[in-house]
Formats: C-alpha cells, sequence, structure tokens
C-alpha cells in the first residue's frame, strides 16, 4: 500500500506540472478510517503507517510557486486554499485535520504538531461509524453491479410479451449477464502480494533471517489445495510496459494499472482449467492478475 500511495503522489505531481490551475487550487486527501483501524492494533510501531506514508507521499509531491494547503483527513473533510504567496512558504503539506480520534489526534500532534497545524473537529453525534457486516453488504452489492450491471429499463410502450423470459415466465427485472469464459492454469499468471502470501517469521529456521519483501509479488499456482482462488475476485493487469522480457523488472507487477476485475467460479484441478466471470468477453491468455481479500459467489 505504501507503493501505491507514493506512487499516486507521484502521478498528482506529474499532472499539476501540466495544469497550472489545479496546480494553485490545491488539493483534498480524504483518507479512509480504515487507515487509522491500527490503533487497536498491538504494534505500536504499524500505528497509523499508512497516514504518515499519505503525509510524506503528498509532501514531496506539492513543491509549487503557489500555495497548495493539503489537508489530510480521516472521515470526510472539506480542504480549504490560501492565496498565492512565494514559492517555498506554503509549499508542502500545512494542516492535517482529524475528525473525532483523540488517538489519532494526540498522535498526529506529536509526530507533526511541531512542523504542521494539527486541527481536530468535533464528529457529528449523529454519524454512525460502519459495522463489518454492512462494508460486506456493499462490496457483495458493488461486486454484483459491476457483473451484472444496472436493472434494464424498457423502452416505454414495449409490450409485456416482448420481455426476456426465463422458464416460460416473464422476468421482473432486465439485466445484462456476465460472460463465463474457462481458461488454462498456464494462460493467466496469478500472483498474490502483502505479508498474508509469506510464511511468518516464527516458522523460518533459527537464526536466518527473511530475504523476500513483503511487497514482492509471490505467484499462485491453482491447482495447490491453498491458492484460495476459488470464488475470488482478481484485479486483471494492463499489459507490461516493456515488452521485451530483458527490460523488465521483478516487482514491474506493482506498477500495472487494473483495467478490470475476474471472478473465479470453478476451478478444474484435473483437466488444469478454471471458469471465470467477466463483465464482457474477452481472451487472457497472456494476461497476468493480482489476487486480493475479496471474494463473491452468484446468490
Amino acid at each position: 500500500m505504501d507503493r501505491l500511495i507514493r506512487n499516486l503522489g507521484d502521478n498528482i505531481s506529474e499532472r499539476h506540472d501540466i495544469d497550472p490551475e489545479g496546480r494553485v487550487a490545491g488539493l483534498i486527501v480524504d483518507t479512509p478510517s480504515s487507515f487509522a483501524s491500527s490503533a487497536s492494533s498491538a504494534s505500536t510501531d504499524h500505528r497509523y503507517t499508512l497516514i504518515k506514508a499519505c503525509v510524506e507521499a503528498f509532501r514531496s509531491a506539492f513543491t509549487l510557486p503557489f500555495s497548495s494547503a493539503l489537508n489530510l483527513h480521516f472521515h470526510c473533510l472539506l480542504a480549504f486554499t490560501r492565496p498565492p504567496v512565494p514559492r517555498g512558504l506554503y509549499d508542502t503539506v500545512n494542516t492535517i485535520l482529524v475528525v473525532g480520534h483523540e488517538k489519532l489526534n494526540v498522535e498526529m500532534h506529536r509526530t507533526y504538531g511541531s512542523r504542521m497545524t494539527v486541527i481536530k473537529i468535533p464528529k457529528s453525534g449523529g454519524v454512525v461509524e460502519l459495522d463489518a457486516p454492512y462494508r460486506h453488504r456493499v462490496h457483495v452489492h458493488q461486486l454484483h453491479h459491476y457483473m451484472y450491471g444496472p436493472p434494464l429499463t424498457p423502452p416505454p410502450g414495449l409490450p409485456p410479451s416482448t420481455h426476456a423470459s426465463a422458464g416460460g415466465e416473464t422476468a421482473l427485472d432486465m439485466h445484462l449477464a456476465p460472460s463465463s469464459s474457462v481458461i488454462g492454469f498456464d494462460e493467466l499468471t496469478i500472483y498474490r502480494i502483502g505479508e498474508e502470501s509469506m510464511a511468518p517469521s516464527s516458522a523460518l529456521p533459527i537464526g536466518a533471517v527473511r530475504t523476500v519483501s513483503e511487497m514482492q509479488p509471490v505467484r499462485i499456482d491453482p491447482a495447490s489445495p491453498a491458492s484460495g482462488l476459488f470464488n475470488a475476485i482478481l484485479a486483471l493487469l494492463a499489459p507490461p510496459y516493456h515488452e521485451d522480457e530483458a527490460e523488465r523488472y521483478d516487482e514491474e507487477v506493482l506498477d500495472l494499472p487494473v483495467v478490470g476485475f475476474l471472478a473465479v467460479m470453478n476451478i478444474d484441478v484435473p483437466n488444469r482449467r478454471m471458469t471465470v466471470l467477466s463483465p464482457s468477453p474477452g481472451s487472457f491468455a497472456g494476461r497476468t492478475a493480482i489476487l486480493g481479500s475479496f471474494e463473491w459467489s452468484e446468490q
């Protein structure tokens, strides 16, 4: 995640190099509340790591001729801008707004209080924290919407007899349908990224030191019972920047943009094939995908 945040900061900096009006207007960085959820972790060093990564990434991205007041906010805040000033006076992040999170406010004051303004804003009493079951329902709905699209409204005056039917009965709702494709295990290269893809340090031999980066992509064997591919959502990546194999680097998949998503519906290990759903048909031979933590199955 740190790498993605740094890439985002670099991309915004490049965008502002060719967009003077956007550069002067400033920017809102709205961090999700999940970035602060690590406060409950027992590891003190890991607390608010992603929030701090945002601060550092956007501090280095905004060395501008004019002021851009950048606000990192937690639980939705609005940004503000300053009048133009000489270069170097307000050329980095100078304000952090924290909404209703006392521990986070204390941590931000301790870390950044001497360099920038940290402001705590009270949270409205009507705000309700989103629990895990609600987030799961939203994820399921969004994935279904991605695969099937919104309900289609027939044109006015269309007779009911011409509606799509299933089993001899007129369907109440008309939807698009995803495309089902059967692909071989060797056609699609799948990686898992992150610490959860690696054995814990306690499992290493005594005296051994981990030499693999926690962000290094680990290739998945779909035939392995521990692959976790069944009902998994895969992020399909764009083709690599360098067609020449000699010019590619080991972690190139971390920098490739996501162009779509696939849902793994079935895995046929004896025949080394798997069935995937996608919003539209296409060939996935030679493509690369990333396995995350989302799962989805048709209801």
